[in-house]
């Protein structure tokens, strides 16, 4: 397990998805923290705010991608 997977677990879990981590959560995990510099909190709100749609990690990677625009 890489150190991240817990964090990426949580945003799983956060979005209600029942599912094991893929290597495209990890890469998009990535981005955010390490690219973006996001923090814990906002990752889990922009969850918050993509759960129940039709694809919640390609809609948390548009949200956080309008989030770090200047």
């Amino acid at each position: 397990l890489l150190a991240s997977d817990k964090d990426i677990q949580k945003v799983l879990d956060k979005l209600s998805l029942a599912r094991n981590i893929t290597s495209n959560d990890r890469r998009s995990y990535k981005t955010w923290k390490e690219l973006w510099n996001f923090s814990d909190e906002l990752i889990m709100h922009a969850a918050e705010i993509s759960k129940g749609t039709a694809n919640p990690i390609a809609y948390m990677n548009k949200v956080l991608s309008i989030w770090k625009k200047p």
